[in-house]
């Protein structure tokens, strides 16, 4: 049993990765954008606590994390 890997085809994996990064990072910086205000919406958001805050902290973070892990995979592999 052999193993070949044809090089094009890592290059479009490589580049895959690449964008998936580049899509992590885009819905970090959207979720960026939105902060809990003062308004109506942030009086129905403040009555379930400290949670959505909370929540939007980590999935910021997670966004940051993934976007890292996939540019610096995709450097890896080019």
């Amino acid at each position: 049993m052999t193993f070949s890997v044809e090089p094009e085809a890592l290059d479009g994996y490589a580049a895959q990765v690449g964008r998936a990064g580049d899509d992590a990072t885009s819905i970090k910086d959207y979720l960026l954008g939105y902060k809990v205000d003062s308004g109506w919406d942030g009086l129905l958001i403040e009555a379930v606590g400290n949670s959505h805050v909370k929540a939007m902290d980590t999935a910021r973070d997670l966004g940051g994390r993934v976007a890292t892990v996939l540019h610096d995979s995709h450097n890896g592999l080019v």
